[in-house]
C-alpha cells in the first residue's frame, strides 16, 4: 500500500515535471528531454526513500527552481547561437518565460507548504459569568454594567485556564492515556502542559460571557475538552457560591466539533504567496532582460563583421 502510494505521488510530480520542460526551446527539449525526465523520477525515489514526504517535496522544489532557470539560459544561448539576439522582443518572449516560471514554482512551494502543514479546528464553548461587586457603596445586581469590572474579568480568564480546572480536565478525560503518554507525573504534566496551550478564553465586549476555545487536530476531542472546560469551572463555582468575590458561572453553549479547519488560513497563505511569488518573477524577469541586453551587444558586432566579410 506504501509502495503504491509512493509511485503515485512521483508520478504526480513527474507529470508536473513534464509540463515544465515545455520551457526550454524545442531542440534542448528534443534532444534532453526524456533523459531529463528519467533523471528526475530516479532522484523523487531516491529523496521519498531517503527522507520522506518533505524530502520528496524539497527534490521537487529544486528540480522545478533548476528546470526554470536553465530553461531561461537555454533560451538566451539559442537566441544568441542563431544571431538573432538584436531582436528585443525576443529577448522578452525568454525573460517572460522565466518570470512565468519562477512565478508558478513559487506558488507550488506554497501550496506543498499549506498540504503538508496540519489541519486544526477549533471548538468554542460560552460561559455566562457574573461577578457581584459594590458601586458607590451599593450592592451591583451582578446583571448591571457597572458590575463588569475589567480586573475581575482578566481575573476570571486566568482561574477558568488555571491549573486547577485543567488538571481535573486532564483527570477526568484521561488525556494523558488518550494521547500515548506515561500515565505517571511527567505524562500528566506533559498533558496539562499541552490543554494550557492550546486553550483560549476571550471576554464578549460589553457583556457577561466568556468564550472558551480549544484548538485541536481531532475535531470531536476539541468540542469534549472545550466542554469539560466549562462545566469543570461551572461545578467549581457553585461549589463556592458563598464566596463574595468568586464569579459565577453559567454554561450558555456548548461546543461542537468544527466541520472547517482554522489553520492553516489557506487564502491568506496564497494571498502573500502570489505576492511574494509576483515580485521574485518580476525580479527574474528584469535579471534575464539585463543580462541580455548586455550579451547581445557582441553577438551582433560579430554577425554584422561576418556579413561584412561575405
Amino acid at each position: 500500500m506504501a509502495m503504491k502510494r509512493r509511485q503515485s505521488v512521483a508520478d504526480r510530480y513527474v507529470r508536473i515535471y513534464r509540463v515544465l520542460l515545455w520551457l526550454y526551446p524545442r531542440r534542448h527539449r528534443q534532444s534532453f528531454g526524456n533523459e531529463m525526465v528519467q533523471v528526475f523520477r530516479d532522484q523523487c525515489r531516491e529523496s521519498w526513500a531517503r527522507v520522506g514526504a518533505w524530502g520528496l517535496g524539497a527534490c521537487c522544489l529544486r528540480a522545478t527552481w533548476d528546470a526554470v532557470w536553465s530553461a531561461g539560459v537555454e533560451h538566451v544561448a539559442a537566441i544568441r547561437k542563431e544571431c538573432v539576439m538584436n531582436s528585443m522582443w525576443r529577448i522578452g518572449l525568454g525573460a517572460a518565460g522565466t518570470g512565468l516560471g519562477v512565478f508558478v514554482v513559487l506558488l507550488i512551494a506554497v501550496a506543498v507548504a499549506v498540504g503538508n502543514q496540519p489541519k486544526v479546528f477549533r471548538s468554542t464553548a460560552t460561559l455566562q459569568v457574573e461577578t457581584p461587586v459594590s458601586h458607590g457603596g451599593t450592592r451591583v445586581n451582578p446583571g448591571d454594567w457597572a458590575a463588569f469590572d475589567p480586573f475581575r474579568q482578566q481575573s476570571t480568564v486566568e482561574m477558568i485556564q488555571s491549573m486547577r480546572v485543567v488538571e481535573e480536565v486532564v483527570r477526568d478525560l484521561e488525556l494523558a492515556r488518550r494521547w500515548g503518554l506515561d500515565d505517571g507525573a511527567g505524562g500528566k504534566d506533559v498533558a496539562r502542559g499541552k490543554v494550557r496551550r492550546n486553550l483560549e478564553v476571550r471576554p464578549i465586549r460589553k457583556t457577561a460571557l466568556m468564550e472558551v476555545a480549544y484548538f485541536d487536530r481531532d475535531p470531536a476531542l476539541a468540542a469534549e475538552i472545550a466542554n469539560a472546560v466549562v462545566k469543570t469551572y461551572q461545578r467549581l463555582s457553585a461549589a463556592r457560591a458563598d464566596a463574595p468575590d468568586l464569579a459565577s458561572a453559567r454554561v450558555i453553549d456548548l461546543a461542537a466539533p468544527g466541520h472547517v479547519p482554522v489553520r492553516p488560513n489557506v487564502p491568506m497563505w496564497f494571498f502573500f504567496g502570489a505576492v511574494a511569488s509576483g515580485g521574485v518573477a518580476v525580479l527574474a524577469t528584469a535579471g534575464v532582460l539585463v543580462s541580455g541586453y548586455f550579451r547581445r551587444s557582441p553577438v551582433s558586432g560579430a554577425g554584422q563583421s561576418q556579413e561584412d566579410l561575405e
